[in-house]
């Protein structure tokens, strides 16, 4: 899995604004990172902005749309084309790079903003819950498809899997995050596909 940093193919004003804004609240925060940045960084006007995003809060939706798709696209083909238990150690990779901004850590967009607004912004809160559902059902779908090919015990929960799956991931996120260690990712992964295995025919 590659997960695709760059949001947009940047051709358009909107497309530089959307990328500006992802890299900056990526690596600043969302109440951190001011429009007048996203806008100087983008060489976008106030007026171009305001064209295409009507706040930012609207911004921040539509980054984490864009980020969302990408990252949902590839997990789909991934767990579309596993085959074996094993080949789930190719998330591994995928996730360290995810978790990667340059040479910063800076985690998983979706997960630093619902840290950040989940409490304060019910739209966003509402937004992110949507994507991690979205992202959960593609890895139960995935394990209920090893489950089919025999792969996997008969009564295993196999969104139950999907979802301690992704918590240990998105809490390996923060935690390498704030600790600037990726390894941790690495071991938290390690340690979910082995909860895995343990239901493993």
């Amino acid at each position: 899995m590659q997960y695709i940093m760059r949001l947009t193919s940047g051709k358009s004003k909107r497309d530089e604004i959307l990328n500006t804004a992802y890299h900056l609240f990526r690596k600043k925060g969302y109440h951190a990172c001011g429009l007048n940045e996203i806008l100087q960084e983008s060489h976008a006007g106030k007026s171009q902005l305001h064209h295409y995003f009507g706040s930012k809060q609207d911004l921040l939706r539509e980054v984490m749309q864009f980020y969302a798709e990408k990252v949902l696209d590839e997990t789909a083909s991934f767990m579309n084309q596993i085959e074996n238990l094993n080949e789930f150690e190719k998330l591994i990779d995928g996730s360290i790079r995810l978790a990667q901004s340059g040479n910063e850590i800076a985690g998983c967009l979706v997960g630093s903003m619902c840290a950040e607004l989940a409490l304060t912004d019910e739209v966003i809160r509402v937004d992110i819950s949507h994507i991690f559902e979205k992202w959960k059902n593609l890895f139960s779908k995935g394990l209920t498809r090893l489950q089919a090919k025999g792969l996997l015990q008969s009564d295993a929960n196999t969104d139950a899997m999907a979802e301690h799956f992704l918590v240990s991931s998105q809490g390996a996120f923060l935690m390498a995050k704030a600790n600037k260690d990726l390894s941790i990712i690495r071991k938290t992964i390690l340690e979910s596909i082995q909860y895995i295995r343990s239901y493993s025919t």
